[in-house]
């Protein structure tokens, strides 16, 4: 019997977007109201990106981690992919950290989507296994 368009890989796909969706709605109240004040922790919308975009100078410099003195408690890897975000922000743009945060939700939800269906291929005959990773809360 041939599952039609709902393929697992297909199926897994959907329920990733909508954990993604889950993911922007659980942050939208500090994304409409900022992430000043107690606005994080009552809504328990809390970022880090938001305060390392200005505290740690991406809003100055994207590549602020590599520069001499520089002190970035992240791993090397993930400071070179939050100054590659950091640079994609236009010097323009009216609420710069808040683009920051955008151009990382989609990031991270198509790493997201990507480790889903690494998951899925590498589970052999269990490929409803990567479910559990479309649909993690982490």
């Amino acid at each position: 019997m041939s599952p039609g368009i709902f393929t697992v890989e297909r199926v897994l796909i959907i329920l990733t977007v909508i954990g993604s969706l889950l993911m922007l709605l659980a942050k939208n109240p500090c994304r409409v109201n900022g992430w000043t004040g107690q606005n994080p922790y009552l809504m328990a919308c809390y970022t880090d990106w938001v305060p390392l975009f200005g505290a740690r100078g991406f809003a100055e410099n994207p590549w602020a981690p590599f520069s001499a003195g520089a002190e970035f408690e992240y791993p090397v890897l993930m400071s070179a992919a939050a100054s590659g975000v950091a640079a994609l922000v236009p010097e323009t743009a009216v609420n710069r950290a808040l683009l920051y945060f955008d151009f990382n939700l989609v990031l991270v939800s198509v790493l997201w989507l990507v480790t889903v269906l690494c998951t899925a291929r590498m589970a052999g005959r269990r490929p409803w296994d990567a479910a559990m990773v479309a649909i993690a809360p982490g």
